[in-house]
């Protein structure tokens, strides 16, 4: 396995298959985990549940995201959810973030472009520039929607709540 570090604190790969795989994450810093997965995806050589184990072994938090690569636009309660959890994860100067699905160059390439653009502040140029090398040729057309759903998500406008009203 390896990770891609997009900066010194933000990181994408592939399935984290084995436990030593695991014990690499957590060797290189990484605090939390950001997965995508789906029952099509043949990540684990075991029950996929044995990642929870592992991530107690690890003290490593994770957020798992239920999506298949599937050419679906990412629905905003997936993005919203996701970017909540990297923004509240790296508020700690300490944490590494680690986005990975199960070949790490579709759907975790573009939840780290988000990830740059809505925590790190990068503009999409910039943002792209970093994840592009990583992206797997053959799929882009998946790329394609998954970024236009990422880049409706934040390019939309605060939506108004009752808090912000309060406030």
């Amino acid at each position: 396995m390896q990770l891609h570090w997009l900066t010194p604190r933000l990181a994408l790969s592939g399935c984290v298959r084995h436990y030593h795989d695991m014990r690499q994450v957590s060797e290189a810093g990484v605090t939390h985990i950001i997965a995508f997965f789906s029952d099509d995806d043949r990540c684990w050589e075991t029950d996929p549940r044995a990642e929870l184990d592992w991530v107690t072994d690890f003290h490593i938090t994770v957020y798992r995201i239920p999506r298949a690569d599937d050419a679906r636009p990412w629905e905003t309660e997936l993005i919203a959810g996701a970017l909540r959890f990297a923004a509240e994860a790296l508020r700690d100067p300490k944490a590494k973030l680690l986005v990975h699905c199960m070949a790490g160059v579709c759907r975790s390439p573009v939840m780290a472009y988000g990830v740059l653009r809505h925590v790190f502040g990068m503009d999409s140029d910039a943002a792209r520039q970093l994840i592009e090398p990583l992206l797997a040729p053959d799929r882009i057309r998946l790329h394609e929607v998954y970024q236009a759903s990422m880049d409706k998500y934040l390019e939309a406008p605060p939506v108004a709540t009752a808090e912000s009203a309060d406030a």
